[in-house]
């Protein structure tokens, strides 16, 4: 039996820390297929129409969505080991202890944080505590997009512990003081999350 078929999540999203984790979507990425190339170029059309300027990607991985921003944006993640790939990539990212030792550097010097596929990784509470972590580095005119997957796309990782739809994305904003800009499913209508993994939650706020 695999790692993955005995994983039991948990709750603050500390498994995908883990080394297996970051293999596991460096191989998702190295899969290749004209389907795959395609839904890459429409994906990064998609990040840059919910970001803006320079992005702090936070929960960055192996750094997929760091070449679709600006070129002085900046990823985070607690996954030394995804660091690491994200860094072998030529991206600048860093690991959340590096990232915070720089605070005076980066202190409101970024127009969007992007948190794609990271909020379903933890409970609520955590989620929050994500958020006003990383807060003090955006902008005060600056936009924070929440990505999920949706029904089918949630099945596909063992490491994810809630479904976060559109309440649940707009509960985690204003927690933190921001109201929501943008609520809506991509690439398809909501209907088709249940049977399209790659349809996505995105949900994009500002302060008040």
């Amino acid at each position: 039996m695999t790692q993955e078929a005995n994983h039991k999540p948990a709750d603050d999203g500390s498994e995908t820390a883990e080394e297996w984790y970051a293999k596991r979507m460096t191989g998702l990425g190295a899969k290749f297929s004209a389907v795959r190339w395609a839904h890459g170029i429409v994906y990064k059309r998609h990040v840059q129409s919910v970001t803006h300027g320079r992005v702090l990607d936070v929960g960055c991985g192996i750094g997929s969505n760091l070449g679709s921003v600006w070129p002085s944006s900046v990823g985070v993640d607690h996954n030394e080991h995804s660091i690491a790939e994200a860094r072998a990539r030529g991206f600048n990212a860093f690991t959340s202890e590096e990232f915070h030792a720089r605070a005076d550097e980066y202190k409101a010097a970024f127009d969007s944080i992007l948190c794609a596929h990271v909020m379903e990784h933890m409970d609520r509470d955590s989620g929050v505590s994500v958020l006003e972590e990383y807060l003090p580095y955006l902008k005060t005119t600056g936009t924070v997009a929440l990505i999920m997957p949706q029904e089918a796309g949630y099945k596909t990782d063992p490491t994810h512990v809630r479904l976060v739809d559109f309440d649940g994305a707009r509960d985690l904003l204003e927690a933190v003081g921001l109201k929501v800009q943008r609520s809506f499913s991509w690439p398809l209508p909501r209907k088709y999350g249940p049977s399209l993994r790659s349809n996505e939650f995105v949900v994009t706020g500002r302060r008040v």
